[in-house]
């Protein structure tokens, strides 16, 4: 068998030749090649002999969880303003929303790699853009449209892949990249138990927003989707 019929047959239920093995190595890669592109994914499946199940694209730009260098989705009726400063050898950004409900901020720390955070360290919030009830409401400001994600490098990205497996989109749940880092894990856990109602709205906006974007691209012919699952896994800690 191919990679990709491998991995097709155990999706099916079916029994493949042999278990299809699809390592997540992005972390070793990116010390291995320099880099842990999709390009690098494909030269490591011929190189080392696995099946490629590669999430190799996001339609939405992690915007909430990292900071941008571009704003371009953003409603020409918000205003953005960006603040970099060093800090302890890696980057603080500060964002600022100005929206027509009102303002919206956060504060990210883009730790240096290699060091104590790893070779592929996350960004550590140090503000998160919702605080309080009624900041939900300007989310939808802020968001790109999921009725028109970008899906223009995945049937690409899948071609080339070939016979050595396939690509994935990736479509965040509502807590993944998400709320989990608009509002943040533990003030979440809190918001459940003293303010239901505020956590029930901020869940539904980002459900919603995820269910859209599901089926716009599936409309639009992707077949394989990673559907995260870290905030709700080890991953949260």
């Amino acid at each position: 068998m191919t990679g990709r019929e491998r991995l097709l047959a155990a999706i099916r239920h079916e029994i493949p030749d042999r278990v299809p093995i699809s390592p997540r190595i992005g972390a070793y890669l990116t010390v291995y090649y320099g880099s842990s592109s999709w390009m690098h994914h494909i030269k490591a499946a011929k190189e080392f002999g696995f099946d490629v199940c590669l999430p190799a694209v996001s339609p939405v730009p992690a915007f909430i969880y990292a900071p941008s260098l571009a704003y371009r989705h953003v409603s020409p009726e918000v205003r953005v303003t960006q603040q970099v400063g060093e800090r302890d050898g890696g980057i603080d950004v500060r964002r600022i929303f100005e929206t027509p409900a009102g303002r919206l901020s956060d504060e990210s720390f883009l730790a240096p790699e290699g060091r104590e955070y790893g070779v592929s360290p996350s960004p550590v919030k140090r503000e998160h853009l919702i605080k309080e009830p009624g900041d939900e409401d300007k989310l939808r400001y802020i968001m790109p449209d999921p009725t028109k994600p970008d899906v223009s490098n995945y049937h690409e990205i899948d071609r080339l892949i070939g016979d050595l497996g396939f690509a994935e989109m990736t479509i965040n749940p509502p807590l993944d990249h998400f709320l989990g880092d608009a509002r943040g894990m533990t003030q979440l856990m809190m918001d459940y138990y003293l303010d239901r109602p505020f956590f029930d709205r901020m869940f539904a906006f980002f459900q919603g927003y995820s269910l859209t974007l599901l089926k716009a691209v599936l409309e639009q012919g992707v077949k394989c989707i990673f559907g995260t699952w870290y905030y709700a896994s080890l991953s949260a800690g």
